[in-house]
């Protein structure tokens, strides 16, 4: 979401100055989420297909990749280089809502699921992985319960 938010926030910059500090938030935003591919594709298809889970992801990106500059200089060409901008951070918002109503999330079938206990969870993960510098921003939770769903499936 914060990516969507920086991409849109270009459509108004008329400023270099701005426009670098919204590079530094889209690039901090996707800088944060890119250590957590490996984790979360474990968490959802495991271990023994992850090698060709992470071949699709490439492979998607590098269509998505291949394909922008084709939809981007169209836009750019017949409506103006914010269009380009614009559907960017609607793309990105349209997928970053569906993801959050329909993908389900690791272990959400048993009772109890709340935002603060599946943080928990991905940081008991992130430090049985030896991540400890990806913590800074779940060290201040307090641990899941030892008698929550999540504590006794992950063991």
């Amino acid at each position: 979401m914060l990516q969507a938010f920086a991409i849109a926030g270009y459509i108004a910059v008329s400023r270099l100055e701005h426009f670098y500090a919204l590079a530094l938030v889209f690039g901090t935003a996707y800088g944060g989420v890119m250590p957590l591919y490996a984790v979360l594709a474990r968490d959802y298809f495991g271990h023994r297909i992850l090698g060709t889970i992470f071949g699709a992801v490439t492979m998607v990106s590098s269509l998505a990749m291949a394909s922008g500059p084709l939809l981007g200089g169209w836009l750019a060409q017949n409506w103006g280089w914010r269009a380009v901008f614009a559907t960017s951070a609607g793309i990105m918002l349209a997928l970053a809502l569906a993801c959050w109503r329909w993908l389900p999330v690791p272990g959400e079938q048993e009772k109890g699921m709340t935002p603060r206990l599946l943080m928990g969870w991905y940081r008991d993960r992130l430090m049985a992985a030896g991540s400890r510098p990806l913590l800074i921003v779940v060290c201040r939770l307090p641990a899941p319960s030892k008698t929550s769903t999540l504590s006794r499936r992950a063991s």
